[in-house]
Protein backbone atom coordinates (compact mmCIF):
# COMPACT_ATOMS: atom_id res chain seq x y z
CA UNK A 1 0.00 0.00 0.00
CA UNK A 2 1.46 3.33 -0.95
CA UNK A 3 1.66 6.27 1.42
CA UNK A 4 -0.82 9.07 0.91
CA UNK A 5 -0.09 12.74 1.29
CA UNK A 6 -2.19 14.81 3.70
CA UNK A 7 -3.89 16.46 0.72
CA UNK A 8 -4.95 13.08 -0.67
CA UNK A 9 -6.20 12.00 2.75
CA UNK A 10 -8.25 15.19 3.05
CA UNK A 11 -9.70 14.76 -0.45
CA UNK A 12 -10.66 11.15 0.29
CA UNK A 13 -12.17 12.14 3.61
CA UNK A 14 -14.33 14.86 2.05
CA UNK A 15 -15.50 12.44 -0.61
CA UNK A 16 -16.07 9.31 1.48
CA UNK A 17 -17.11 10.55 4.95
CA UNK A 18 -20.81 11.20 5.33
CA UNK A 19 -23.01 13.19 7.72
CA UNK A 20 -26.63 12.84 8.76
CA UNK A 21 -28.48 15.88 7.41
CA UNK A 22 -32.03 14.84 8.28
CA UNK A 23 -32.20 17.54 10.94
CA UNK A 24 -32.15 15.68 14.22
CA UNK A 25 -29.35 15.32 16.68
CA UNK A 26 -26.97 12.40 16.12
CA UNK A 27 -28.07 10.77 19.37
CA UNK A 28 -31.75 11.04 18.48
CA UNK A 29 -31.08 9.76 14.97
CA UNK A 30 -29.21 6.74 16.26
CA UNK A 31 -32.18 5.75 18.41
CA UNK A 32 -34.87 6.69 15.89
CA UNK A 33 -33.29 4.66 13.08
CA UNK A 34 -33.23 1.52 15.23
CA UNK A 35 -36.81 2.14 16.38
CA UNK A 36 -38.11 2.64 12.84
CA UNK A 37 -36.36 -0.54 11.68
CA UNK A 38 -38.00 -2.47 14.52
CA UNK A 39 -41.43 -1.09 13.62
CA UNK A 40 -40.94 -1.91 9.94
CA UNK A 41 -39.93 -5.50 10.66
CA UNK A 42 -42.87 -5.91 13.08
CA UNK A 43 -45.31 -4.70 10.40
CA UNK A 44 -43.84 -7.19 7.91
CA UNK A 45 -44.14 -10.04 10.43
CA UNK A 46 -47.74 -9.09 11.17
CA UNK A 47 -48.62 -9.00 7.47
CA UNK A 48 -47.00 -12.42 6.98
CA UNK A 49 -48.90 -13.86 9.96
CA UNK A 50 -52.19 -12.61 8.54
CA UNK A 51 -51.29 -14.17 5.18
CA UNK A 52 -50.53 -17.55 6.77
CA UNK A 53 -53.66 -17.53 8.95
CA UNK A 54 -55.84 -16.90 5.89
CA UNK A 55 -54.99 -20.25 4.30
CA UNK A 56 -58.63 -21.42 4.16
CA UNK A 57 -59.23 -20.36 0.58
CA UNK A 58 -56.83 -19.49 -2.25
CA UNK A 59 -58.22 -16.03 -3.03
CA UNK A 60 -57.82 -14.86 0.59
CA UNK A 61 -54.25 -16.18 0.60
CA UNK A 62 -53.42 -14.27 -2.61
CA UNK A 63 -54.95 -11.06 -1.27
CA UNK A 64 -53.02 -11.42 2.00
CA UNK A 65 -49.75 -12.03 0.13
CA UNK A 66 -50.20 -8.95 -2.05
CA UNK A 67 -51.04 -6.92 1.08
CA UNK A 68 -47.85 -8.11 2.75
CA UNK A 69 -45.81 -7.15 -0.32
CA UNK A 70 -47.41 -3.70 -0.48
CA UNK A 71 -46.67 -3.14 3.21
CA UNK A 72 -43.03 -3.99 2.55
CA UNK A 73 -42.83 -1.50 -0.35
CA UNK A 74 -44.37 1.37 1.63
CA UNK A 75 -42.25 0.75 4.70
CA UNK A 76 -39.88 3.31 6.20
CA UNK A 77 -36.42 3.60 4.72
CA UNK A 78 -33.53 5.67 6.06
CA UNK A 79 -32.48 8.65 3.98
CA UNK A 80 -28.87 8.34 2.83
CA UNK A 81 -26.35 10.59 4.55
CA UNK A 82 -24.74 13.40 2.57
CA UNK A 83 -21.03 13.51 1.68
CA UNK A 84 -18.99 15.66 4.06
CA UNK A 85 -17.91 18.02 1.26
CA UNK A 86 -21.55 18.89 0.47
CA UNK A 87 -22.37 19.42 4.14
CA UNK A 88 -19.43 21.79 4.61
CA UNK A 89 -20.31 23.68 1.44
CA UNK A 90 -23.95 24.13 2.50
CA UNK A 91 -22.85 25.31 5.98
CA UNK A 92 -20.52 27.90 4.43
CA UNK A 93 -23.26 29.09 2.06
CA UNK A 94 -25.71 29.36 4.96
CA UNK A 95 -23.21 31.43 6.97
CA UNK A 96 -22.68 33.77 4.02
CA UNK A 97 -26.42 34.15 3.52
CA UNK A 98 -26.99 34.93 7.20
CA UNK A 99 -24.16 37.47 7.29
CA UNK A 100 -25.62 39.22 4.24
CA UNK A 101 -29.01 39.63 5.94
CA UNK A 102 -28.76 42.16 8.81
CA UNK A 103 -31.90 40.82 10.54
CA UNK A 104 -30.52 37.28 10.76
CA UNK A 105 -27.04 38.34 11.84
CA UNK A 106 -26.20 37.85 15.49
CA UNK A 107 -25.52 41.00 17.44
CA UNK A 108 -21.86 41.91 17.21
CA UNK A 109 -20.29 42.48 20.63
CA UNK A 110 -19.64 46.14 21.33
CA UNK A 111 -16.00 47.02 21.96
CA UNK A 112 -15.82 48.66 25.36
CA UNK A 113 -13.16 51.26 25.87
CA UNK A 114 -11.95 51.97 29.35
CA UNK A 115 -11.72 55.65 30.03
CA UNK A 116 -9.36 57.17 32.58
CA UNK A 117 -12.37 58.82 34.25
CA UNK A 118 -13.76 55.42 35.21
CA UNK A 119 -14.01 54.73 38.91
CA UNK A 120 -11.13 52.88 40.60
CA UNK A 121 -13.51 50.05 41.45
CA UNK A 122 -14.43 49.59 37.75
CA UNK A 123 -10.77 49.69 36.75
CA UNK A 124 -9.92 47.08 39.35
CA UNK A 125 -12.80 44.86 38.18
CA UNK A 126 -11.52 44.95 34.62
CA UNK A 127 -8.04 43.80 35.66
CA UNK A 128 -7.34 40.06 35.76
CA UNK A 129 -7.42 38.45 39.19
CA UNK A 130 -4.08 37.68 40.79
CA UNK A 131 -3.65 34.66 42.96
CA UNK A 132 -2.06 35.32 46.35
CA UNK A 133 1.44 34.00 46.67
CA UNK A 134 1.70 31.21 49.20
CA UNK A 135 4.68 31.19 51.52
CA UNK A 136 5.90 28.42 53.75
CA UNK A 137 4.68 28.85 57.35
CA UNK A 138 8.20 29.56 58.58
CA UNK A 139 8.53 32.63 56.34
CA UNK A 140 5.11 34.14 57.02
CA UNK A 141 4.93 37.29 59.12
CA UNK A 142 3.23 36.96 62.48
Amino acid sequence: MRARTPQQKKRNSLRKDRRNVYGESPHGARKAIAKNKRIRIRVERHAATVAVSAKDDESALDVANTRAQLKRKKAWKKQPDAPLAEVIESNVNRRRRLLANPRKRKAQPQATTSTPSASPRAQKASQPLRRPRLRPPALQKR
